[in-house]
This record gives structure tokens, C-alpha cells and sequence, in this order.
């Protein structure tokens, strides 16, 4: 028999202390929110913190102004949850403690883990949507999930996890009402529990003592990074559209284009039809930035686009609207921005139809296709692509799952076959077309794909890709030279977006706008049109492309598109705007020559001229003229576009 001394205890007070025990299954969990804190400020918090309160240096900031940035994570990490956990506990038998406390340690771990690794990545941290996104892109592309899974990093992952785990189960081992424990482990565990509540009373107190505020006022990066996660899983909308929900057409447009000063949309007599009844050949690489491909610069290795360039529209200055493909080519096709929120146009709107350049064509009698190495079913591409007048979508693998380097080049180069097949038929039967190609094999990261091998760096496989790409091209020109149709046919050769994560070149910055996520080559072969090279000397768009081919076809411009051709010189003075709050945490715009950004994170703005690279000594000061502009600019554009595209779908042909 159990002696009277070995008893089970259930006083209430041994239940509270028994309790208290489970609470080391929350350490791990606690120690990986200050770990994350800790990365936050070392990347960047510090340094910006230190530029928009007038220091020149993070070295400025001292030790204990440093500590006061964990303020809200001592509270929330070390006192209020623990706290809420305890009160849980105590009312639980010793089994549901252990599955409580270890499944809530185990959750807050992971969840913080992968959050932390989000941010590292694109620079925000991820909502549910994104998230989802994320699994139907490991589904399309399960290579992928190596590159983030390595050895060391299932270690990280592994060793506090099971730590977490056995702390829930010896806690439960040394619960004092299991008749199971020896009287000296129930003694150890109400040791241990009485002990762990000491320092949690004394957190409790410096905690609710409201120790200091921050000398120069709080900053985003004084918030708790718990409580930065759990709102980021909300995502990014709603947005307020009540100013525009009433709005008439020509009413809209007013306010499009005084707030971006955009071009109004009208005929250019010079170019205006000069290429009807042409055929179009749009060849869009994937991942593909103008820091590798310079439209106006050297192209001897690639000596297709060489020869293009010698009659067409090239555009050095030309930038994606969003870096992310489906949102990206949704600007290119139809000349309209893509939403900013977390979910886009074609999530929101499922019955979406656009009069778009494609469907404009459409019944005019064109063939219109799309021609893909694997079936558009990533995020309901094929969806999107049919709301904007695509009918047909040739691919060779038909379950939309991605391949490895050596694999998704076989697919790539059948895709191309099967696009050399199309043509020939079209061509043969006199059928106009509008055709894309879109090739996978620039999916970050990057192969190499050279002739020669042993390439290391991003830079020479960047290149390397566009000159494998560049012979695909030619193989397409040959054949259109071999058939007679080359003269009679637009060729557009761009890319959806750049590098716009660390696993495509560790080097970018994360959670800024870049050049190297926005900056694309573009190039439009237009011989009937031009005799010699035509230099775009103003910055362009994504959304200019649609309205620079629909002209030269004799297609009318007309509302809802936002765009205009390439040649119209008052894009230099338009205000042209980018987007990547879902993925990358901020969105900006262009203006007067130089580059505006704010990073929704932090609620910060930065400034540049020149090119898009923002740097610390960018940053705009809080609470001034500059700062507020930015912000009321793109919060207006961004609920505008919401009503725009809401506005103008499902409209019958103009």
C-alpha cells in the first residue's frame, strides 16, 4: 500500500504549484520570440530606429534603451501568457495538462519559426493566404521545400521541439495527484513549481511597473513580435473605398488621373493600326531582372535579340508592377494594376471578365493561347487567364507540378515544340494568332543552364538563362522567317518579375522594393512599324504593354485600361506605382524621377532618386510633410484600384 506520507496531493495549493511545473514547456517557445525579436532588430530595426530619431549610427542607441525594444515581449512572452496558461492548467487533469502545455509550446515555437523565416525571406511576415499560397506552391514545385528544410535546419527545428515535448511529459511524470510518481519526484515537481512562480511574479511586477517608455517615442519596432505575428495572419484587407464606391466612369477616371497625372487615353494618327491583322509572339521569362539583361546595352551573346532590337520599341527603364507572376502578367495582359491586399483580383472577383487586349482580340478572330511546359493551376491561373480572353492552354505536364533543373528543362524545351507546333498550323491555315510562351526554367533558384557548366554565381546563371532563353527565341524567329510571317509579326520579349527572395540571391534585401525584384527588360520587335530602334527614354510599366499593342493592331484605347503605349512622352511626368505588400511588405511609386516606398511593417517611407535602392539614410522623418504625402498616395491608389477593377468587370465589349 501507498503510505499516508506518499499520498496523491490535491490541496489546492500543491494543484497551482504542480501547474506552475508545466510551465518550462513554454521556455523554448519564449526563448524562440526573443530570438526572433533579436534577429528583427539586428537586421535593420536598430539602424532605422537610430536614422528616423537623428543618430547616425545604431551605436547611438545604449544598453538599456536597447532593452526597453523587449518591453512587450517580457510582458506578453514571460508574464501575460504564462499567466493565462497557468490558470488553464490548474483546472486540467495531469494528462490534459502535459497535451496542453506541450501543444501550446510546440504551435507558439513553430509558428514563431516559420514566421521569422518568412521575414528573412521577403521581408513581412506571412498571413494565412500566403501561407496557402505557399502549400500549392510546394505542391506545383516540391523541390522547393529542400532548399528550406536542410539538415541544419530540421536540427533547429527538431532539438527544441523535443525539448518541448519531454518538459510536457515529465511535468505530467511529476504530477502530484498521479498515484504512479514516487513520493520524492511529486516532492522534486512541487520544488520545481514553487520555484518557477518566483521569477514569473517578479516579471509580473517590472512588467505592470510600465518600466520607461522609450526616450524618443515608441516605434513599430517596440511592438510585441507576438503580437506582430497574430495580426499579420489576418492579412492586408479590407481597404476603405467608400470615397469611390458611387463613382461614375468618367468620374473614376478623374480621379485616376489626377492622382497619378497618367496620360488620357487617345489615338496616336503615326502608329495608330499600322500593324493590323499582324500576329503577336509574346515570349515572358520567368524570374528574369534587367541587372542580368540590359535591353539597351551589350547583346552580342545574345544575338537574336540583337537582330530584334534593330526595329523595335526597347525599354531600359522598364518595371513589373508586382513581384509575383500571376499578378504581374494580370498588369501585363490587361493594363490594369493588380490588387495590393493579401488576395488578388482573381481570388476576390471569381467570376471576373475583363475586356482585355486578348479578349478584344479574341472576337476579332484571333487564336489566343497561352503555351506552357505544366497546366496553369497555381492559384486558378488558368482562371485568370480565361477572365482576360485567353481560350487555349496547350501544356506538357497537365497536373501543374514543377520540376527540378535538369526536368523542368526537358519540359521547358517540349513546351517549345509544342508552341513551334501551334504556329505552323496557324500560319498554315492563315488564322491570325496571339500567342505566349511562358518557360519555368528561371524559377529561383537559379540552374546552370550554360553550354559549358560550372557556373557559381547568380549573376553568370542569370545571364547564362538569358541566353539559353534567347535561343529558344531565335528558334521561334527562324521559324517565322522560314514561313514568311516574321515581317508580319509583333514580338514582345520580357520577364513577370526579378529576384524577389533570399533563396533566389541571399544578397536582396529583404522587405523593400528593389530593381533588382521590379527593374525587367522589355523589348517589342514592331517592323512594320520601324526601321530602326526605338529608345523608350522615360520609365514604363507592365500595364503600358497591352495599350502599346492594341494601338499598333488598330485596337481603340478605352477604359478600364491604365495604361499607354510605350512611345507617349508624357509618361515621363506620370506617376507610376508598385506593389508588394502581400509578399514583401511594402508598395511605392514613382514620381518626378525618383522612387518613393513605404514598408507597411514599420510604417516607414523612403525617398530616393535615381533608381529603386533604398538605403537607411532614404528614410523619411515621422510626422512630417513627405511622410504623410507617401502614405495618404498610396493608400489612395491602393482603395482606388479595389474599385477600379470591381468597377469595370463583366463589361460588355466598348
Amino acid at each position: 500500500m501507498t503510505a499516508p506520507h506518499e499520498r496523491p496531493s490535491t490541496s489546492p495549493t500543491a494543484l497551482w504549484w504542480s501547474a506552475a511545473l508545466h510551465l518550462l514547456g513554454w521556455l523554448p517557445a519564449a526563448a524562440m520570440v526573443f530570438y526572433a525579436k533579436h534577429r528583427l532588430l539586428d537586421m535593420h530595426g536598430y539602424r532605422i530606429v537610430a536614422r528616423s530619431t537623428g543618430r547616425l549610427t545604431a551605436d547611438e542607441i545604449g544598453g538599456l534603451e536597447r532593452l526597453l525594444f523587449y518591453k512587450e515581449d517580457v510582458l506578453l512572452g514571460l508574464v501575460v501568457l504564462p499567466w493565462v496558461l497557468l490558470v488553464v492548467l490548474r483546472f486540467l487533469r495531469p494528462t490534459a495538462r502535459s497535451i496542453v502545455s506541450g501543444a501550446t509550446g510546440l504551435v507558439v515555437f513553430l509558428v514563431t519559426f516559420v514566421q521569422m523565416s518568412t521575414f528573412d525571406q521577403v521581408g513581412r511576415y506571412g498571413s494565412i493566404d500566403m501561407f496557402r499560397s505557399a502549400v500549392d506552391h510546394l505542391d506545383q514545385d516540391p523541390e522547393v521545400l529542400g532548399h528550406f528544410l536542410s539538415p541544419r535546419t530540421l536540427l533547429k527545428i527538431g532539438m527544441p521541439c523535443l525539448t518541448i515535448v519531454f518538459l510536457a511529459w515529465a511535468a505530467g511524470r511529476a504530477d502530484p495527484r498521479r498515484t504512479a510518481a514516487s513520493a520524492s519526484l511529486r516532492r522534486v515537481g512541487l520544488a520545481v513549481g514553487r520555484a518557477s512562480v518566483v521569477p514569473l511574479a517578479l516579471l509580473l511586477l517590472v512588467g505592470s511597473a510600465g518600466i520607461l517608455e522609450a526616450p524618443d517615442g515608441r516605434t513599430s519596432y517596440h511592438r510585441s513580435v507576438l503580437l506582430q505575428i497574430a495580426s499579420s495572419l489576418r492579412g492586408t484587407g479590407p481597404v476603405d473605398t467608400s470615397l469611390y464606391e458611387r463613382l461614375s466612369d468618367a468620374e473614376l477616371e478623374t480621379f485616376y488621373r489626377d492622382l497619378t497625372h497618367a496620360p488620357p487615353n487617345e489615338l496616336f494618327p503615326e502608329y495608330f493600326g499600322e500593324a493590323m491583322g499582324m500576329d503577336v509572339l509574346v515570349f515572358v521569362c520567368e524570374t528574369g531582372p534587367a541587372r542580368y539583361l540590359d535591353v539597351g546595352g551589350d547583346l552580342s551573346d545574345l544575338p537574336t535579340l540583337q537582330r530584334l532590337r534593330e526595329r523595335a520599341f526597347v525599354a531600359p527603364q522598364h518595371h513589373t508592377t508586382y513581384p509575383y507572376t500571376n499578378r504581374a502578367l494580370f498588369s501585363f495582359y490587361s493594363s490594369l494594376y493588380p490588387s495590393s491586399l493579401t488576395r488578388s483580383f482573381n481570388q476576390q472577383l471569381p467570376r471576373m471578365q475583363l475586356q482585355a487586349l486578348p479578349h478584344r482580340l479574341g472576337i476579332r478572330g484571333y487564336r489566343t493561347g497561352i503555351v506552357s511546359p505544366v497546366a496553369l493551376k497555381f492559384e486558378d491561373d488558368e482562371r485568370m487567364y480565361q477572365a482576360l480572353g485567353f481560350d487555349d492552354f496547350p501544356a506538357v505536364k497537365e497536373d501543374g507540378k514543377l520540376e527540378d533543373g535538369e526536368s523542368m528543362l526537358a519540359l521547358d524545351r517540349d513546351a517549345l515544340k509544342l508552341l513551334e507546333a501551334a504556329l505552323e498550323r496557324l500560319i498554315d491555315r492563315d488564322e491570325r494568332w496571339f500567342l505566349s510562351f511562358h518557360p519555368q526554367i528561371g524559377h529561383a533558384p537559379w540552374p546552370d543552364v550554360s553550354l559549358e557548366g560550372g557556373l557559381d554565381s547568380v549573376a553568370e546563371r542569370g545571364r547564362a538563362l538569358f541566353q539559353l532563353q534567347d535561343r529558344w527565341l531565335g528558334r521561334l524567329v527562324d521559324l517565322l522567317e522560314r514561313k514568311g510571317r516574321l515581317d508580319r509579326t509583333l514580338i514582345v520579349f520580357t520577364a513577370d518579375h526579378g529576384i524577389r527572395t533570399k533563396l533566389g540571391d541571399p544578397e536582396l534585401v529583404a522587405g523593400r522594393l528593389d530593381a533588382y525584384s521590379f527593374h525587367v527588360p522589355l523589348l517589342v520587335w514592331a517592323p512594320m512599324v520601324l526601321d530602326e530602334t526605338f529608345r523608350v527614354p522615360w520609365l514604363t510599366s507592365h500595364i503600358d504593354v497591352a495599350p502599346t499593342l492594341g494601338h499598333l493592331l488598330g485596337v481603340a484605347p478605352t477604359l478600364p485600361a491604365q495604361g499607354s503605349p510605350l512611345w507617349d512622352e508624357r509618361l515621363a511626368r506620370r506617376t507610376t506605382f508598385f506593389f508588394g505588400n502581400h509578399y514583401m511588405g511594402a508598395d511605392g511609386f514613382h514620381r518626378g524621377g525618383g522612387f518613393v516606398m513605404r514598408a507597411h511593417v514599420a510604417d516607414e517611407v523612403y525617398e530616393t532618386p535615381g533608381r529603386m535602392v533604398f538605403q537607411e539614410q532614404h528614410l523619411v522623418p515621422r510626422d512630417t510633410p513627405r511622410h504623410f504625402d507617401a502614405q495618404h498616395v498610396i493608400r489612395r491608389m491602393v482603395g482606388l484600384q479595389e474599385t477600379w477593377v470591381r468597377h469595370f468587370a463583366s463589361r460588355d465589349e466598348p
